[in-house]
């Protein structure tokens, strides 16, 4: 009956024919006739301006592939095409997660011959100036692509990397692309692993973008990188990061030292969120959190990682300082002890920056060194002038020059 009204009367009665279609479970495939009934409200709905609407007739539209065949529904694709494809690049977020779910959804029921100018209008999409549609485009393509499967993204990913770092393109252009590593993860899973190591350049080379919204693309593409791979991408993701720690560009320093920190959060456990005032040495890490990064990193890298993020506190740009001590707050419980534990590598580390032709590289190391001296007093000296002894020996001309 619902259904009924729903036609006889679209205005008043299409969200209650849709609920009635959501809640309803089907214990048999949806026959032709019934589809008949069905598919013009659908279509009716995806024209429809509201938002709840159009979600709602996508959700069906995506459940429709487990329970008809999909040779009744292909008579229907033209007419409902539009509609999801507006509701791709609605204003909702939600909206275009369904209506992403629901083209990767057609397109793996009817496959991608049925579909052939969906691609290019997506890539076409992707590139446009409002930002919405890009992101409604690059989820809906990255459904698509997880519907084509493995293939399909080996074959299209080296255009992706290489547009997302192109400077001669617009930097809506390179958002476009950087937006797909945000949603792929999703899609593939596990299956996205092959490719982190090739994602992580673009990503990092977005983060020092002159376009604060590339820049933002970017870091939430790290985010979402660290969040779904962080203990299986470490060997992989963590070397890029310990790189972009010294990099010569303040925002990659920046960016670097937020991504490292939500790595530490997810490795120890712990938000990140807290609030970091109060002393500068008062940290508010636990023993539990330190053996958690110490078993994921090993001591070695342990310690190169503490050490980057100890000079980030003495940096130049003021973002990169908070930031460092963010993040040293956060994971660290006794700052005393921990630079005893770090010193060796701090101190190879600091003696490679003094030497180095980079002004604010000398300067942070500078920085560093008087903090570590005004630290720990003259109880660094017996530790210190060993390890400079032994840099006086080494093979790099910088650090013979920094001791």
């Amino acid at each position: 009956t619902t259904l009924l009204e729903a036609l006889a009367d679209p205005d008043k009665h299409t969200s209650d024919g849709l609920r009635a279609l959501l809640q309803t479970a089907f214990v048999h495939m949806i026959d032709a006739p019934s589809l008949a009934l069905v598919m013009p409200i659908l279509e009716r709905a995806l024209q429809q301006r509201g938002s709840d609407v159009k979600k709602m007739s996508c959700q069906i539209m995506a459940s429709m592939y487990s329970l008809t065949d999909h040779k009744d529904l292909s008579p229907y694709l033209p007419a409902v095409m539009p509609g999801i494809k507006g509701a791709l690049i609605d204003p909702l977020p939600e909206v275009r997660t369904v209506a992403a779910k629901a083209l990767g959804a057609m397109v793996k029921g009817h496959g991608e011959e049925s579909f052939d100018q969906l691609v290019p209008w997506l890539l076409q999409v992707l590139v446009t100036e409002n930002s919405v549609d890009r992101s409604g485009a690059a989820q809906g393509l990255s459904e698509v692509l997880a519907a084509q499967g493995m293939k399909k993204l080996e074959e299209m990913m080296p255009d992706f990397v290489s547009f997302a770092q192109r400077m001669d393109q617009s930097s809506c252009n390179r958002d476009g692309f950087l937006m797909l590593f945000v949603y792929l993860p999703v899609t593939f899973g596990d299956a996205f692993m092959p490719f982190i190591a090739t994602v992580i350049p673009p990503i990092l080379k977005g983060l020092a973008d002159e376009s604060e919204f590339v820049r933002e693309t970017s870091l939430r593409a790290g985010q979402r990188i660290i969040s779904m791979y962080a203990d299986t991408a470490i060997a992989i993701f963590l070397p890029e990061l310990e790189r972009g720690l010294f990099n010569d560009h303040w925002r990659i320093r920046h960016s670097s030292m937020q991504l490292l920190g939500d790595l530490l959060y997810r490795l120890s456990g712990v938000t990140g969120k807290m609030s970091a005032e109060g002393d500068e040495d008062e940290g508010f890490g636990t023993e539990s959190s330190h053996k958690a990064i110490l078993r994921a990193l090993g001591v070695e890298r342990r310690n190169r990682v503490l050490a980057g993020i100890y000079m980030g506190r003495s940096d130049v740009a003021l973002l990169v300082r908070q930031a460092s001590l963010h993040v040293w707050k956060v994971v660290v419980s006794n700052t005393g002890r921990t630079l005893r534990d770090i010193l060796p590598t701090l101190f190879t580390l600091l003696l490679g920056c003094l030497a180095s032709t980079s002004y604010d590289k000398r300067q942070v190391a500078a920085r560093t060194l008087g903090d570590l001296v005004r630290k720990l007093g003259e109880r660094v000296l017996p530790e210190i002038i060993p390890i400079l002894e032994h840099g006086l020996d080494s093979e790099e001309s910088d650090e013979r020059q920094g001791v």
